[in-house]
């Protein structure tokens, strides 16, 4: 038995350094080639004679066929998986996501050898519009729950991306509103993600006497054989909520950190007042959902990965401010509200024992996060400089 044990431990382990190792693999060559694709003076001189071409063609095409074969393999053990406290699930499922990023930027590149340009949000395009190919084929074949769900996840963060890079570059949206959309967006879905993902199979009855408990009923052929839901009965569902929620949390920090990022790097030389207060505003609105928001979270990814964030964006904001001639006199008092916000932060993490102090802060941490949830809207839509945008489509 113990002989045993360890030999399925050692089968594990070996399965882990495995898909690391691919996953890091398919990263290096998707970092490779949108580096080549950013700055293609990087590459050496010999790479733009005849000769050259030719041997960079049959590497891509190289690149490109070890990544769909990674691809195609992890397709094959992920959709086989039935049990997902696994290490070939986890690993499985990274190694999808990598190969097809890698795939999308690999296809770029072997285009790039014919007379195209803009290759670099062609790229992104097909990073996203591969991965959310990969996962309907996922959803298709797998008939695990826990594997449909997440793989509708993994649609919606791929097709989000094409969609913006295809707003972007052929309907002339600006990436200032594009990448506002997609952090509001992210912020807006963090929030109401418990009400869209947490439904009730048709199965049960709803008798909220006791939360999950003897309480509750399954429904049987005729409802007078209906019979108490145990704890098995809603296990699996809680387990398949419990991910789309975890997923949902991380894709929709993602989006909500890098369409601030890039609201940063897209600012004018010389904002006009309203870019100014909308940037303002956000970038303080922000920071105070993520740090009011964990009061209510249940896990310590929520909270670990809000206060990250909450304690990222003012940092981000401040070195863009620094760029900015005509904000250099609110660099004091943008150091200020850094350092207050990691005040906040500490005081947070505390606990009031006074009853009636705990339930004052908490009635004005309920107050902050609704109003910022409310105001982040206005405050994207006029730092992004949409209003140009809307003028241009009038005119």
């Amino acid at each position: 038995m113990v002989a045993a044990k360890d030999a399925y431990a050692r089968r594990q382990a070996d399965g882990a350094v495995v898909w690391t190792c691919v996953s890091v693999v398919c990263l290096l060559v998707a970092a490779l080639a949108f580096a080549s694709l950013a700055a293609p003076s990087s590459l050496p001189a010999w790479a733009s004679t005849p000769d050259g071409m030719a041997v960079m063609a049959v590497v891509d095409l190289l690149m490109a066929l070890f990544v769909f074969a990674v691809m195609c393999r992890a397709n094959g053990v992920l959709v086989r998986l039935r049990w997902h406290h696994d290490v070939d699930y986890a690993g499985s499922f990274a190694a999808t996501i990598c190969a097809s990023i890698a795939m999308g930027a690999t296809l770029a590149r072997v285009i790039q050898l014919g007379p195209f340009t803009r290759t670099v949000p062609f790229a992104v395009f097909l990073a996203g519009a591969m991965c959310a190919m990969d996962a309907a084929y996922v959803q298709y074949a797998a008939s695990n729950r826990m594997t449909i769900a997440l793989s509708r996840f993994m649609i919606a963060a791929g097709g989000i991306v094409a969609v913006s890079v295809a707003l972007t570059v052929e309907a002339g949206v600006p990436v200032s509103v594009v990448a506002a959309a997609c952090s509001v967006g992210g912020a807006w879905y963090m929030h109401a993600q418990a009400n869209v993902i947490l439904r009730v199979p048709d199965r049960y009855l709803l008798e909220w006497r006791r939360y999950m408990t003897q309480k509750w009923t399954v429904r049987g052929a005729v409802p007078k054989e209906s019979r108490p839901l145990r704890t098995g009965d809603i296990a699996e569902d809680m387990r398949i909520f419990g991910a789309e929620y975890t997923v949902g949390l991380v894709v929709s920090h993602l989006y909500m950190v890098g369409g601030y990022g890039v609201m940063c790097a897209t600012l004018p030389a010389d904002p006009d007042p309203f870019i100014t207060g909308g940037f303002a505003a956000y970038s303080v609105l922000l920071p105070c959902y993520l740090l009011f928001k964990p009061r209510t979270a249940g896990s310590m990814l929520e909270r670990m990965l809000m206060r990250s964030c909450a304690s990222l964006i003012p940092l981000m904001g401040l070195i863009a401010a620094s760029r900015q001639e005509s904000w250099n006199w609110l660099m004091p008092y943008l150091v200020f509200a850094v350092i207050g916000i990691g005040v906040i932060v500490a005081a947070t993490t505390l606990v009031v024992s006074t009853g009636f102090k705990s339930l004052m802060l908490s009635r004005i941490g309920d107050w902050l996060v609704a109003s910022s949830v409310a105001l982040m809207g206005p405050a994207a839509f006029l730092a992004s400089n949409a209003m140009d945008m809307i003028r241009g489509f009038m005119s």
